[in-house]
């Protein structure tokens, strides 16, 4: 797991000027879109049917947690959360 997230935010370091710019000036603080693909690398990688199902492992799995860079003390965002952000930001990349 270490070398796949190591991997990833290698990945992440070459989108980063296109994530950047999903991020909004004004209005409430957004999930930042890198934990959205981390969560959704989770759940390809270990085939979480679905996106409540993943929310619920990411707040009690540490492994989860911190894969996706998570506190541990902090509750997960909901799953409604994670489904509006990732078609918004597929229009953005």
């Amino acid at each position: 797991m270490r070398s796949i997230k190591i991997l990833f935010d290698q990945a992440l370091t070459h989108i980063d000027w296109k994530l950047s710019l999903i991020y909004s000036e004004r209005g409430r603080e957004s999930i930042p879109p890198e934990r959205l693909l981390r969560a959704l690398l989770l759940q390809i990688l270990f085939s979480i049917r679905s996106e409540r199902q993943l929310v619920e492992q990411i707040q009690y799995n540490m492994l989860y947690r911190w894969f996706v860079e998570r506190s541990f003390q902090c509750r997960w965002y909901f799953d409604a959360g994670l489904g509006f952000p990732k078609e918004f930001s597929a229009k953005a990349i």
